[in-house]
């Protein structure tokens, strides 16, 4: 490992961070009848974009901001473009900037982002907490808006699952079930409302299963693109486009406007079963 990354690990599961690249996971394996396999994708040696990361955080947003710009209480916010060939920023700035270690140990770490105002004109910080116990990798993501002005925030979290082995999805939401889908290479990037909170990764040649929880997201976004190389099945709060629509239409659309002093957060487990 580099001096930048970060392992926390138990006799079962193992999870290398990489503050320094968008407080982003770079690897995160489970120990099973193959030994030791990806349950997300690991992130090539030397990694320094969290696009090609395991996981990565979504703070103070998720989704992309049409046009770049949108108002809040009155003011005309105006963001630039932060991932090459897309005019329109995305999933907001926690994976685009360094974190750091606040406190680690053996299974724990928490990692800390302070933003000071620029484009996004508000200060904040956000923490990542990671806890691995025996067959669970919990993380809570949270954000306190540190400014004068209500800040308006929305968190998520954008896992890769590895595709090796054509894992299945199962899941529950407003539009229709998601039930033992196989879902990789199939070109998706849907965003589904109304998710009961739970979903399920299925991995049935090697007889293996996650399950992910959050209670604090009741929308779930499923990223598969063509390539079939990996899918992300994402916990977020705001849908899509939240940001561009009239305010008054925000808490719907799952957008929290945090007073100076608040804090909204994100919390979610993943729980490895083999059968």
């Amino acid at each position: 490992m580099t001096s930048s990354q970060l392992r926390l690990e138990t006799a079962r599961l193992r999870l290398d961070l990489t503050p320094e690249v968008g407080g982003s996971v770079s690897g995160f394996d489970g120990l099973g009848r193959e030994g030791w396999t990806p349950i997300f994708r690991r992130a090539a040696k030397g990694c320094t974009d969290a696009l090609n990361s395991a996981l990565y955080p979504l703070v103070p947003f998720f989704g992309r901001i049409r046009g770049g710009a949108f108002v809040c209480d009155g003011r005309r916010v105006i963001l630039p473009p932060n991932m090459a060939g897309d005019l329109s920023p995305i999933h907001g700035e926690g994976w685009r900037n360094v974190w750091t270690i606040q406190r680690h140990d053996g299974q724990t770490a928490e990692l800390a982002f302070l933003h000071e105002p620029g484009p996004w004109p508000w200060r904040y910080e956000a923490r990542l907490n990671f806890a691995l116990a025996e067959h669970t990798l919990r993380i809570d993501l949270s954000c306190k808006n540190l400014s004068s002005r209500r800040m308006p925030c929305g968190l998520g979290l954008h896992p890769f699952f590895n595709c090796g082995g054509s894992p299945t999805l199962s899941a529950k939401v407003s539009s229709n079930a998601l039930a033992d889908q196989v879902v990789c290479g199939r070109g998706l990037d849907d965003n589904h409302d109304g998710w009961s909170g739970e979903a399920r990764v299925v991995w049935p040649r090697s007889r293996r299963e996650v399950l992910m929880t959050c209670a604090d997201a009741t929308r779930l976004q499923v990223y598969a693109p063509p390539s079939g190389d990996f899918v992300c099945v994402e916990p977020v709060q705001n849908a899509i486009g939240a940001l561009t629509a009239p305010q008054a239409q925000w808490p719907a659309l799952g957008i929290t406007l945090l007073d100076q002093g608040e804090s909204t957060r994100l919390a979610a487990s993943f729980e490895i079963r083999d059968f």
